[in-house]
């Protein structure tokens, strides 16, 4: 079964490179394909998604969670700073999506006719800042807020395909994206460019306070379950409100 196989989540570190054929590694439970390359450049997707049907036979599942922070407030924010958030959050999920409709078309259509049943996953990755938002932010909460209306809309399209759309919002997890810039300031190289990340202590503290008394805020009611789902299709995407 072709494995699943994701974008690198930092485009810089993982610099365009141009090989006859995606590089093929195997291990006891299968072959994993690399595939180099900036998710927000022009023609990635294609390449992306042509590694999984050309060199594995498929594709079964698909995680959008190529990312970076470039924080700044909304008065001192460039629209260089806001587009390389909607570029990388937001179009390269979209492109990678495009890229692979045809081919899920193309698979179910046989499987239909062949009386077999393929449920297939896509996996989008958002944040609490895309549901909440997030001071210094804007920029990366309108991409992330953005990726909960392409999971719901995909999950509309793409139930006839018999494929699970779904997206997950973390919240603070550590890494050097989240560590406290009171400790030590660290940075990426984006394009050749040093970006600051990390975060405030006082404003984080602000922010987890702030989401709590935004989920304590909202009036009590009986958990419901949303359901979208295809005509003649089991194939459903929920969510708990």
């Amino acid at each position: 079964m072709p494995a699943a196989i994701t974008p690198h989540s930092d485009p810089a570190s993982a610099p365009e490179v141009k090989l006859a054929r995606p590089t093929v590694s195997t291990c006891v439970c299968g072959e994993a394909v690399a595939i180099n390359g900036d998710v927000t450049k022009p023609g990635f997707a294609e390449r992306f998604v042509g590694a999984a049907t050309d060199t594995l036979g498929g594709l079964d599942i698909i995680v959008n969670n190529a990312g970076y922070t470039w924080d700044s407030t909304i008065q001192k924010m460039t629209d260089e700073q806001f587009q390389a958030m909607l570029d990388v959050h937001l179009v390269a999920p979209f492109r990678i999506l495009r890229a692979a409709a045809e081919p899920i078309r193309i698979f179910a259509k046989q499987e239909a006719a062949e009386g077999r049943e393929v449920f297939r996953k896509v996996v989008n990755i958002s944040s609490l800042a895309g549901l909440y938002g997030n001071p210094g932010q804007v920029s990366y909460s309108a991409a992330k807020a953005a990726v909960v209306g392409v999971t719901r809309t995909l999950c509309k399209e793409w139930g006839r395909y018999k494929v699970n759309v779904n997206c997950v919002a973390f919240g603070l997890i550590q890494t050097r994206l989240t560590q406290a810039i009171e400790e030590m300031q660290a940075t990426i190289d984006i394009a050749g460019r040093e970006i600051k990340v990390g975060v405030r202590l006082v404003s984080c503290r602000r922010w987890i306070a702030s989401s709590r008394s935004a989920a304590r805020a909202r009036p009590r009611r009986r958990r419901t379950r949303f359901i979208s789902s295809a005509r003649r299709n089991r194939t459903t995407s929920a969510a708990r409100s």
